[in-house]
């Protein structure tokens, strides 16, 4: 079975890795091993007034992008917990592998645990071809009446222009959590990554961080800068 099959099977996880010239695929269950499961809940939950909307900042800072070959390819993630077995966040930046591989484009995947809950395409499908492109955007969690959304949004590139304006990138479900107490930036880039040509992306990290209490009052504004990936001067 191809890498593309196995990322197109409804309860996995396919993780491409680097190889001399081609892509290796991998089935990851969410929670499949302890090692996993103890990064995911390394993280510490946020301390203070109860949040119920929560803003992350995030760039990409591209370098010398392959068209041809979709890449490189990015994965951010958002969890409303301290751990990926609870429902989560997945997006996809320049490919697309729900519900078979396609490169280039934006998609958002709602999670819980292995248990695939929704995805949403972005109307831009072009692949990263601009030389030292940058990328920023917003994830955003929210919890409202019963149910957590996830949007993008305030998305900017030279490849695809604005994204996230018109409420594509969107997933709202039902929930019984009572505030997004158990948020953990941590959560984030710890499962956040570059799968596939690492050498190909300056730099991915979450900027900063806004937590807002029901009102949409600002409470908390965590300005530490945490790196995912970043290629050595």
């Amino acid at each position: 079975m191809s890498t593309h099959q196995l990322c197109a099977q409804r309860r996995d996880r396919c993780i491409r890795v680097e190889g001399p010239g081609r892509r290796l695929g991998r089935r990851v269950l969410a929670g499949v091993t302890l090692a996993l499961a103890s990064v995911w809940a390394a993280g510490a939950a946020h301390a203070g007034p109860a949040a119920y909307t929560i803003e992350e900042d995030w760039v990409v800072e591209i370098g010398t992008p392959d068209a041809a070959g979709s890449a490189p390819q990015i994965v951010t993630a958002m969890s409303s917990t301290l751990q990926l077995a609870d429902v989560h966040a997945v997006f996809e930046i320049n490919h697309t592998s729900l519900p078979s591989f396609t490169p280039g484009g934006l998609q958002l995947q709602v999670w819980s645990g292995d248990d695939l809950l929704v995805y949403k395409n972005s109307s831009k499908t072009g692949t990263l071809n601009t030389l030292n492109e940058v990328i920023t955007f917003k994830q955003v969690m929210k919890l409202s009446s019963g149910k957590v959304e996830f949007t993008i949004n305030s998305g900017a590139s030279t490849t695809w222009g604005t994204f996230g304006t018109s409420g594509i990138l969107k997933a709202s479900l039902d929930t019984t959590q009572v505030d997004l107490s158990n948020y953990s930036p941590d959560v984030s880039v710890q499962n956040s990554y570059v799968g596939f040509a690492k050498h190909r992306v300056k730099k991915l990290a979450l900027k900063e961080v806004r937590y807002y209490d029901k009102f949409g009052n600002l409470i908390q504004h965590d300005t530490t800068e945490r790196i995912v990936h970043q290629l050595s001067n």
